[in-house]
C-alpha cells in the first residue's frame, strides 16, 4: 500500500462507506433486493432489532419540582410575634413597612410583635416617576 510518498505495508487502512454498508446488511437482505444500495435506515425499517437493555419506565415527564407554598400568611389586622413570616414572594410585589424586614429571598417577617397592617403607599423612583406599591407594617 502506498500512502503519500511512503510505501507502508503495515499502516492501518480504513474501511470505505460502501465496505461499512456492506458488512452492516446482512447476506439476505443482500440477496433480495440486489439492486438497491442499502443503508442503515432501511435495515432499521426491515428489520426489528433486539433492545441492549430493558426499557425500565422511563418517562420524559415527571420532572415536577416541589411546592414553594408563597403568599400572604397574615392577614390585616391580626396578631403577629416577632420573626413571624408575613409574606413569602419571588421579587418585591409587597414592600417592608414599619417594624418589618426582608430576607434574602424577598420574605417578609415581623421585627416586633404587634398587629399586621396592608397599605398602599406611592412610591417615588430615582427618576422621578411614582408608582403605587402595597407596604406591610406591624404596629
Amino acid at each position: 500500500m502506498r500512502i503519500g510518498s511512503l510505501n507502508c505495508s503495515l499502516a492501518t487502512r480504513y474501511p470505505t462507506a460502501k465496505e461499512i454498508r456492506e458488512t452492516r446488511t446482512t447476506p439476505v437482505i443482500r440477496m433480495m433486493f440486489p439492486s438497491l444500495i442499502l443503508t442503515n435506515s432501511f435495515i432499521f425499517d426491515s428489520i426489528r432489532i433486539m433492545a441492549t437493555s430493558k426499557a425500565t419506565g422511563s418517562s420524559r415527564l415527571g420532572r415536577d419540582s416541589q411546592p414553594k407554598y408563597l403568599g400572604v400568611k397574615i392577614t390585616a389586622g391580626q396578631a403577629v410575634k416577632a420573626g413571624q413570616i408575613l409574606i413569602r414572594q419571588r421579587g418585591t410585589h409587597f414592600f417592608p413597612g414599619k417594624n418589618v424586614a426582608k430576607g434574602g429571598d424577598n420574605t417578609l417577617f415581623a421585627l416586633k410583635e404587634g398587629v399586621a397592617q396592608f397599605q398602599t403607599k406611592k412610591r417615588t423612583s430615582f427618576n422621578n416617576s411614582q408608582k403605587l406599591v402595597k407596604v406591610v407594617s406591624v404596629k
